[in-house]
């Protein structure tokens, strides 16, 4: 491939090409080749797309610094395992992974880059590793933009791991933006290493929902604070497995649907402010059995209405500790339990958001006794009838309104009572008249029931199909003389 070189126009300029990796066989479609041709953005915030051809195991691009210039912002896409982007020596400012299906390295790119991108729809791991050595110093700021990534059952991992350095010089703040174009959620799960000590604050805004959950053991659920005051999306921060709270944190949430996991970790150095709005929950972790919870351990949390309990089967505890936010407690215990919740606060609600699998016993008190005393008990089960069981649903499908009706010896199962239906026909057995009128509507439904059928099929020329068409037509007509308007009143005795 001849050498070209390309200059922009000043403006906001984009370069795109199709790219071999460095260390893989030249692909004779490929438009853009890192070893020859020569960009210059000129003026302006200039882009370079590139679509990296090889769909290999491991390939390497390696971009020389002496051949891109004047060029702010480096997109890449990429169907390869573990492709990585070597940017040595450049001086983008914005570094993305534009759908990397199946896992993408962004190295050795300098302090010069102070935004990075992940757009999806993305399952791929993405690693940004700068030089770490080119990070030093007491106020470096990244910001990451998440767009369309994950999805609410796979949550790839975007790492933010130096190379080289101390690991007290790294990153001391990282602002993740969240968005969306043609999905509805981002979905991440966020490492900066076991060795990055520097990072101290998270700033998240957006208005799309975001899930950021960590790798267990990983030094980024320890930050010291997440200011999510700028979301108006719903946010999610940890999980069962990966929570806050092994350093003493400072969580602020936005104005959405937030879920924060702060698991066993909860004491009175913690701080969840949920007073911007939204409806916020707090998920904890019981260690033991009686009084895991105290005054202190909800002593900076405001503005949070929902309380997620998990952890034991058997609980005592004096729930007046909680703070006068708190309106719901929910409990996520499958295997059997037995509960005494005391000192409940008059309008409090005791969800239980799954089915105990066995024996489940809940003892409740109030904090006050009074005539005007209120609690509410909800039980999330499922509508899915067991066996000996059937279930009626009234109204349009997914209304909240679901009955069930167990069967038992004392209440031998009955068909819904009406009109013309089989109890109502024995109800009434001794009925001439009432006998001979289910005939005729059960007759008359059969053979219009017949004539639909038949009729679905009629258009295929089949002899033998219209014959019976025919033959069902006939008996219809048939069926109405005999029974027509004026024996019709008769029947239903409403004279001739």
């Amino acid at each position: 491939m001849a050498a070209d070189t390309f200059t922009g126009q000043g403006a906001d300029d984009t370069f795109t090409g199709l790219a071999d990796y460095t260390d893989v066989t030249e692909n004779s479609a490929s438009t853009f080749n890192v070893a020859t041709d020569v960009l210059d953005g000129a003026g302006g915030y200039d882009t370079l797309a590139l679509t990296l051809s090889s769909s290999g195991v491991g390939p390497k691009l390696t971009l020389d610094p002496s051949k891109i210039r004047n060029i702010e912002r480096l997109s890449v896409a990429s169907t390869a395992t573990l492709a990585e982007v070597a940017l040595t020596g450049t001086s983008f400012t914005e570094l993305v992974s534009n759908r990397a299906t199946s896992g993408m390295a962004f190295t050795g790119f300098g302090s010069s880059v102070t935004k990075l991108g992940v757009t999806g729809p993305s399952s791929g791991n993405v690693t940004f590793t700068p030089d770490g050595v080119a990070l030093a110093g007491t106020a470096d700021a990244i910001t990451l933009t998440l767009t369309d990534v994950g999805t609410s059952s796979q949550s790839p991992i975007v790492s933010l791991t130096p190379s080289g350095g101390v690991a007290t010089d790294f990153y001391e703040t990282l602002n993740i933006v969240s968005s969306v174009a043609t999905g509805a959620a981002n979905y991440i799960r966020l490492a900066m290493g076991t060795n990055q000590t520097s990072l101290t604050r998270i700033n998240i805004s957006g208005s799309a929902p975001l899930s950021l959950n960590f790798p267990s053991n990983d030094n980024a659920r320890a930050v010291q604070t997440i200011d999510a005051s700028a979301a108006t999306g719903a946010l999610t921060i940890g999980s069962t497995t990966a929570t806050l709270g092994v350093a003493d944190q400072t969580v602020i949430l936005g104005s959405g649907t937030n879920l924060v996991y702060f698991g066993a970790n909860l004491d009175g150095n913690d701080t969840v402010d949920g007073s911007r709005g939204g409806n916020d929950t707090l998920a904890v972790i019981a260690s033991t059995n009686t009084s895991p919870f105290n005054a202190g351990a909800f002593a900076h949390v405001t503005g949070v209405e929902t309380l997620r309990v998990s952890g034991v089967t058997t609980l005592i505890q004096d729930f007046s500790v909680l703070p006068t936010s708190v309106t719901t407690l929910q409990f996520a215990q499958t295997s059997p339990f037995a509960y005494t919740l005391n000192k409940l606060a008059s309008g409090m609600t005791v969800e239980l958001l799954a089915t105990p699998n066995n024996s489940a016993t809940i003892t409740l008190s109030l904090a006050n006794n009074s005539a005007s005393d209120a609690l509410t008990l909800k039980f999330n089960f499922p509508t899915t009838p067991t066996p000996g069981q059937h279930a009626e649903r009234r109204g349009r499908p997914g209304d909240a309104e679901h009955r069930l009706h167990r069967r038992g010896d004392d209440q031998p199962h009955r068909p819904r009572q009406g009109h013309g239906q089989a109890g109502d026909h024995r109800q009434h057995r001794s009925d001439p008249e009432h006998v001979q009128r289910c005939r005729w509507q059960r007759r008359r439904r059969r053979v219009h029931r017949q004539c639909r059928a038949l009729q679905a099929h009629d258009h295929r020329p089949n002899p033998q199909r219209r014959r019976q068409h025919r033959a069902a037509l006939q008996e219809r007509h048939r069926h109405e003389r005999h029974y027509g308007p004026g024996r019709r009143r008769q029947l239903f005795g409403l004279g001739v």
